[in-house]
């Protein structure tokens, strides 16, 4: 049975509120704040934390700066990710990235908050939720050929443009505490669907298909990798009992309709850098290889945060010898999206993984306006 530990808000002490973490004491003395991971799903991938303190229930005046201590932060697959890292916190205008990065030592992550007000609200990366989700998609749904599709479970799907044109599908937060990824299709959306501006370019031959959020359950839970059964979507597109989701994208993808690109956006806890692993499909012709080619150029050209590009076998050896040297598996054995859509179909299919130690929230949506600028190049440039 999957663990559900934690599935109910956790109100551990009062003024402490949070799904993803537990209270486990504060010390007066040195103005330190522990909590500890919460571990849920059928195998624990712990690494997502959000919390709130209400300070007047200290037993004490508040001081100038909190120390927040994660006691179980090596429980993470993920700990490469800790030194240095610095999470965010909510302020009256919003959140903002904790200037100073934190430290991590014998399995604990520590980081320094300066408060103000009353109430300290922190999380591992700026929080990324269903509702604003829902705002930005409806923001953006004010043509006639944009059509948006709502399901009872919050799975939502954007499709645009002439649906007998190739279409480009990109799907974001499989891994449901991988936030950035989310930022990114809705700076991608806004650029493509804005009324005036590259999306004339791209829509002239191609659709666009979009789920900004897969993971609607680990969402709602705040769980990090799995959703509420403790299933990671991206190893189950082989299997026939594959999550609803998964399904859904499969379904859509093999209804007939011409593919030209799948793209899987993701985020990275431990890399400093982002990174674009691809392959093209079985039977991808040169008419579609030569343009995908320059537009995966595009993306490394005049980029202000380094991405780096590489095909697919080159990606898996780099990755086999990261787990030679951690000496642990870190990933279970499944078909992720990628290669299941490059088995199926004969198009790019690529992956996406933005760097969070790197990429804010500002510059994952600049990084979807990116995206979709270079689409929009690569339908100005298709060999035809």
């Amino acid at each position: 049975m999957p663990d559900r530990s934690g599935f109910e808000t956790t109100v551990s002490h009062t003024g402490f509120t949070s799904f993803s973490c537990r209270f486990s004491g504060f010390d007066e003395a040195t103005a330190t704040l522990h909590v500890e991971l919460i571990e849920q799903g059928r195998y624990g991938y712990p690494h997502w934390f959000e919390f709130e303190f209400d300070l007047d229930c200290l037993p004490m005046s508040p001081p100038d700066v909190i120390t927040v201590s994660l006691g179980n932060a090596g429980a993470s697959q993920y700990r490469n990710g800790w030194p240095g890292y610095r999470p965010y916190v909510e302020r009256a205008k919003g959140w903002i990235r904790l200037d100073e990065g934190g430290t991590y030592q014998d399995g604990v992550f520590q980081f320094r908050v300066p408060l103000v007000g009353r109430r300290l609200r922190v999380a591992w990366y700026e929080p990324y939720d269903l509702n604003r989700m829902h705002r930005a998609v409806l923001g953006n749904a004010h043509e006639d050929t944009v059509r948006v599709t709502m399901e009872d479970d919050g799975f939502v799907c954007v499709e645009a443009g002439d649906p007998a044109l190739p279409a480009v599908v990109l799907i974001a937060r499989q891994h449901p505490g991988e936030v950035i990824s989310s930022f990114f299709a809705e700076g991608l959306l806004d650029t493509l669907l804005a009324r005036e501006g590259v999306g004339s370019e791209f829509f002239a031959q191609h659709s666009l298909v979009v789920i900004p959020i897969m993971n609607t359950g680990g969402v709602r839970r705040q769980l990090h990798r799995m959703d509420e059964a403790g299933i990671d979507y991206n190893r189950t597109w082989g299997e026939r009992s594959a999550p609803t989701p998964v399904t859904r994208v499969r379904k859509l993808l093999e209804d007939g309709r011409s593919i030209r690109l799948f793209a899987d956006i993701h985020g990275d806890e431990v890399s400093q850098v982002s990174y674009i692993s691809y392959q093209f499909g079985r039977g991808t012709g040169d008419r579609d290889r030569e343009p995908l080619t320059g537009f995966l150029s595009q993306l490394t050209d005049n980029c202000g945060h380094p991405v780096h590009v590489w095909e697919t076998p080159s990606f898996a050896r780099r990755f086999a010898r990261a787990l030679v040297r951690q000496r642990r598996l870190l990933i279970r054995p499944g078909l992720m999206a990628d290669r299941y859509v490059a088995r199926t179909l004969p198009c790019l299919s690529l992956t996406y993984e933005l760097s969070a130690a790197e990429v804010t929230p500002d510059e994952a949506i600049r990084q979807g306006r990116r995206f979709a600028t270079a689409l929009a190049e690569m339908a100005l440039h298709r060999v035809g």
